[in-house]
């Protein structure tokens, strides 16, 4: 897909115009050209994620397929739907939720559907914020509804902070705390001090 056209939705979105008509003309051009080309993608990635699968059961590796931040990339939900239902065990979803909640705050879907379809096959989650399209903000400095995260997350999943390095260490320390009081994370007692 040509990436001008998330581009254009982009900027029009940082511009304050996503409740414009032409935001809605510029997204619904981006949905089109990406399910013009997504059955060929999809596809491949079919294909590859059998062959990755057999390898990783060699292994003992299981595979998350993420959510991901740009439109244009798979998989979106039903997608992930199509692919965790090949039947391979070592394959479930590593969910993202700072590019849910950005699909989310474009228009294109929502951040708890995310959740809610594939919270039981959740195998790693990223935490990090998000205000507008910008995302890796310490939690608790943007808009995730870190509740509703927590009621969807399964005791075994994998936990990463992904914190751009730009956050301070207070906003870092701040954020670690935050999870731990949404009971996203558990922190040992000698965190921040």
């Amino acid at each position: 897909m040509d990436p001008d056209l998330e581009r254009a939705v982009h900027k029009l979105y940082r511009d304050g115009k996503s409740h414009l008509p032409e935001y809605a003309e510029a997204r619904e051009r981006m949905v089109a050209a990406r399910a013009a080309q997504a059955g060929a993608n999809l596809q491949a990635v079919r294909r590859s994620l059998v062959e990755l699968a057999a390898h990783a059961a060699k292994k003992g590796v299981r595979l998350g397929l993420e959510n991901r931040y740009h439109y244009f990339e798979i998989p979106l939900p039903d997608e992930l739907e199509e692919l965790l239902g090949l039947g391979l065990e070592e394959v479930g979803h590593w969910h993202d939720v700072g590019h849910a909640k950005i699909l989310e705050n474009q228009g294109l879907g929502t951040h708890e559907e995310w959740l809610r379809r594939f919270g039981d096959r959740i195998i790693g989650v990223h935490l990090h914020d998000v205000v507008g399209l910008t995302d890796h903000l310490a939690a608790g400095l943007g808009q995730i509804d870190w509740g509703m995260v927590a009621q969807y997350l399964p005791a075994d999943a994998l936990r990463t902070c992904e914190f751009q390095f730009t956050n301070s260490p207070e906003e870092v320390v701040g954020g670690l705390r935050w999870l731990a009081e949404k009971g996203i994370i558990t922190l040992r007692q000698d965190v921040g001090d």
